[in-house]
C-alpha cells in the first residue's frame, strides 16, 4: 500500500510569480501562494498544484517530464493554440501520426515543453462514464465570515493553510491545506459571540494538529482533544471572529 501521494508537480524556472501566472490563465485555476521565490497554481475543483521554483540556470535541453492538454469538448485545436499564443505560448511544431495530426508541440514563456492534443472523440469516450451521470459533486469549502480580511489571512496562515486574496473588487479569500479549502469572506457586521459558521476537518492525528496551532500561538480559543463515545479523538479552535473549526481522527 502507498504511503505517499502527489503534491506538487515543480516547475525550475527563472520567474516563479509570472510563469505561475501564464499556467493559471492556461488552466484556469486559481494562483495560490505567491513569492518571487515559490510560487504556486491550484485547481478549484481538486487536489492538483503545480508549483514553480527559480533557479539560477537556464534551461538548455528538451524537458524529460511535460504535461498534455486537451481542448474541451466542442473546442478546436487551432482555437485552443490561438488562445495559448496569446498567453504567451509558442507552437515548436505540429506532430502527425498515421498521417493524421496528433498534437501540436508547444513551449511556455520560459521554453518549457507541453503538448496540446488533437480532442479526438475517443479521449472523451475514454473518460470515466460516472461524469456525465449527474451533477457530480467535487468539492466543498466552507464560507468564513470575517471582520478584518487581513487579519483572517494572517490567522489561517499561521494555522498552516496557504492563504491569498481575491484579486477583484470583493473582500475575499481562499485557504488550502492538505487539499481542504476554505473561503474567507470580508463582513462588517460579524458577531463572534453569536456566529455559527463552522467546518468538521478529519485529520491524521487530532493531537498532533492541537499541538502544532498551540505553537503557532494564534489568537481565538483552543481546546484540547478528547476521546468520543463514537470513536472519534475530537478537537476544537475557534477563531478570533468566532467561526469554529473541530478536528477529529479515528481513536486506535
Amino acid at each position: 500500500m502507498a504511503t505517499v501521494r502527489l503534491y506538487n508537480t515543480v516547475f525550475d524556472c527563472e520567474d516563479a510569480l509570472a510563469l505561475s501566472r501564464f499556467w493559471a490563465d492556461v488552466l484556469g485555476w486559481d494562483l495560490r501562494q505567491q513569492e518571487p521565490g515559490w510560487a504556486t497554481v491550484g485547481d478549484p475543483d481538486g487536489p492538483q498544484r503545480l508549483g514553480f521554483g527559480p533557479v539560477p540556470e537556464g534551461k538548455s535541453v528538451k524537458n524529460r517530464v511535460h504535461v498534455d492538454l486537451l481542448p474541451e469538448q466542442g473546442v478546436s485545436r487551432e482555437a485552443e493554440r490561438a488562445r495559448l499564443e496569446g498567453l504567451g505560448a509558442r507552437l515548436l511544431q505540429t506532430v502527425t501520426e498515421d498521417g493524421h495530426v496528433a498534437h501540436d508541440l508547444m513551449a511556455d514563456p520560459e521554453g518549457n515543453e507541453f503538448c496540446l492534443l488533437e480532442p479526438y472523440p475517443g479521449y472523451f469516450e475514454a473518460e470515466d462514464p460516472a461524469q456525465d451521470a449527474g451533477p457530480g459533486l467535487r468539492s466543498a469549502a466552507a464560507i468564513f465570515p470575517v471582520r478584518d480580511l487581513g487579519a483572517a489571512i494572517a490567522h489561517y496562515a499561521a494555522l498552516g493553510f496557504e492563504v491569498h486574496a481575491y484579486e477583484g473588487d470583493a473582500a475575499y479569500a481562499f485557504a488550502e491545506r492538505d487539499g481542504v479549502a476554505l473561503h474567507l469572506a470580508g463582513v462588517d457586521d460579524v458577531r463572534p459571540g453569536s456566529n455559527l459558521s463552522a467546518v468538521y476537518l478529519y485529520v491524521a492525528d487530532a493531537d498532533a494538529l492541537h499541538a502544532e496551532w498551540a505553537a503557532a500561538g494564534v489568537g481565538g480559543r483552543l481546546h484540547e482533544p478528547m476521546d468520543t463515545d463514537y470513536g472519534l479523538r475530537e478537537g476544537a479552535h475557534v477563531d478570533p471572529d468566532g467561526n469554529l473549526l473541530r478536528f477529529g481522527s479515528a481513536t486506535t
